[in-house]
């Protein structure tokens, strides 16, 4: 008798985390294969970032076959749209650096992170967060690049063009976890 108990408490407690996690909706458009590996690199974000799951929540996968960017995020829909075809690497670091994007607008107390993450990634105190210039100079696109190193462990895309530091990605990393 007492292991039918044991099995009920079981079975609740894991209806009850799966309930509150956050999911990745797609759009109809989104072929299967990157549905699927939407799926996986959701994941691994929701993984990296267990004290902002409050913030994942919400988040629209969409597919453009015609995209003058990789990808972008659309804040007031909070989508992302990636441009098809692609590699799959390719593929899953612009879903995580749009995902990247979605904290600055989705996450309140990101805006009080900025101020150590600028001084990590060697910007003065008073650079514009989005900035003016060159997109990939701004402090945006750097957090975007430092979450997808945090969540994936190394980056496929805008390497060359967007240097991140290790203090930086440390700083998403501690963020990410609550501090």
């Amino acid at each position: 008798m007492r292991w039918i108990a044991w099995v009920v408490v079981a079975a609740l407690v894991t209806a009850a985390c799966s309930v509150g996690a956050p999911r990745l909706a797609t759009t109809a458009a989104v072929p299967d294969d990157l549905r699927m590996l939407g799926d996986e690199v959701w994941e691994e974000v929701v993984s990296a970032f267990p004290a902002r799951r409050g913030c994942l929540g919400g988040i629209e996968l969409d597919v453009a076959w015609d995209l003058e960017d990789r990808a972008r995020y659309v804040p007031d829909e909070r989508r992302i749209v990636v441009r098809a075809p692609g590699t799959a690497p390719n593929l899953a670091a612009s879903i995580v650096h749009e995902v990247g994007h979605h904290l600055e607008f989705a996450c309140p107390d990101q805006l009080a992170v900025r101020d150590a993450f600028l001084v990590a990634e060697g910007f003065a105190p008073d650079t514009p967060w989005f900035g003016e210039g060159d997109w990939f100079a701004t402090p945006s696109e750097h957090w975007a690049e430092a979450v997808v190193a945090h969540v994936r462990g190394e980056r496929t895309i805008n390497v060359g063009r967007i240097p991140v530091s290790d203090d930086a990605i440390d700083v998403v990393a501690r963020w990410a976890e609550g501090g």
